[in-house]
């Protein structure tokens, strides 16, 4: 049996990255059956996905490994151990696994409603059973493709066990898009220590010292999640302090960049609708900054040209930033070189902002041959929680602000 790498790329789970649900902002006078005490807003986070990526460290230089839901895998884990320990005939196991698989992705393919249903289904259905069988008919002990010590071991465990598992844990009704495990640890501990035994986890994901391990949860908490960044995906990130990527830093300093810019960009903005509307004053300082006549330009001078109160939204202290190049036309020179200044300025934060967002797009681009479908979901999946957490916390204090009781129900 042989697949396609185009198919694969196209069809298979283990490489879907889910985006941003983009929703537009509720109007008045149509929102309709709510209780007096349930209100709705929306939020539109800055460059949320560069933000994710900052915080989280979310880069292929400092991806570690990834914990999987045992409550997801477990059952699966110990099918392959009982056939690789040949307590169960290989052949009886890829049926079992194959039927699983079938069912399972059917069931996700209603759930979610995902084009050419029946074709994906059918396809990761004979994928993933052929993955399997590989594994199945190896002849090799678990433990040694868990913790691989020759080629074949090591690609048994890259190239076949992890598409698998990323399959399965996509599929699964018990994946909520994000890692429980993680989740629980950070926002709701009480439910980590009910509910979690430990977890198996796959390390050093992007060299040849992969392995994957089985944590109790004692060991999981001391050497994977005190020591290392938690994405609520489940991927692992080293922590800045210890190595911050060369492509963070990049993006850092985009992202520092383009604000000063586009706050440049909005004052500049504002003086020449004020020059529009008559401001005698704004054209006179329009002028000076054009010609870099910094040392006549005044405190009263930039204050009548209406544009202090913007400069002091953004920040800008130094009217020296504002200076532009002076552009030889007919006509209104003046008018125009600010117009060109402001659409310039306009050009540099939205290439800086591409800039940053392409960060995320490689990643969760499956038709880029380097793209990197863990990383892509790291990223949606802390926008998300981030937009929830923040969302739970806006609710609290707005509650509280009021002495309200909040409607559990």
């Amino acid at each position: 049996m042989s697949f396609d790498i185009q198919d694969i790329r196209k069809f298979f789970f283990a490489l879907s990255v889910k985006g941003a649900y983009v929703q537009t902002a509720p109007q008045k006078g149509r929102l309709v059956g709510l209780h007096p005490q349930q209100f709705i807003f929306s939020m539109d986070a800055t460059s949320l996905y560069p933000s994710a990526m900052i915080l989280n460290n979310i880069s292929e230089e400092t991806f570690y490994g990834r914990v999987y839901d045992d409550i997801i895998i477990n059952k699966f884990m110990q099918l392959l151990q009982a056939t690789l320990s040949n307590k169960i005939d290989p052949k009886q196991a890829v049926g079992m696994m194959e039927q699983a698989f079938r069912m399972q992705f059917t069931e996700y393919g209603k759930r979610e409603k995902i084009q050419k249903q029946k074709e994906t289904v059918e396809f990761n259905a004979k994928y993933c059973t052929y993955l399997f069988s590989k594994i199945a008919y190896s002849g090799e002990q678990l433990a040694d493709i868990l913790e691989p010590k020759t080629e074949r071991q090591y690609r048994l465990l890259k190239s076949y066990l992890h598409p698998i598992l990323e399959s399965i844990t996509w599929t699964n009704p018990f994946n909520k898009g994000y890692n429980n495990t993680i989740v629980n640890w950070v926002f709701f501990p009480e439910e980590f220590e009910k509910q979690v035994k430990g977890a198996w986890v796959i390390e050093n994901i992007y060299s040849f010292k992969t392995r994957m391990k089985y944590y109790s949860k004692e060991e999981l908490v001391e050497k994977i999640l005190k020591r290392y960044i938690l994405n609520p995906w489940g991927v692992l990130f080293i922590k800045h302090k210890e190595k911050l990527a060369e492509d963070i830093k990049k993006i850092i300093d985009s992202m520092s960049s383009r604000k000063i810019i586009k706050n440049e960009m909005l004052v500049l903005g504002q003086l020449l609708v004020n020059i529009l509307e008559g401001n005698d004053d704004a054209r006179l300082l329009a002028n000076k900054l054009m010609v870099k006549d910094f040392d006549s330009i005044t405190d009263n001078l930039i204050d009548s040209a209406g544009i202090r109160k913007i400069m002091q939204e953004k920040k800008i202290t130094d009217i020296k930033q504002l200076a532009f190049e002076e552009l030889m036309s007919l006509g209104d020179v003046l008018i125009e070189s600010l117009e060109t200044a402001v659409t310039e300025k306009n050009l540099g934060q939205n290439s800086r902002k591409v800039f940053m967002n392409s960060g995320f797009g490689i990643k969760g681009l499956i038709s880029f041959i380097f793209s990197a479908p863990l990383l892509g979901n790291a990223i949606t999946s802390a926008g998300k929680i981030y937009g929830i957490k923040v969302a739970q916390n806006v609710t609290a204090q707005y509650i509280e602000s009021r002495n309200l009781t909040p409607n559990i129900a």
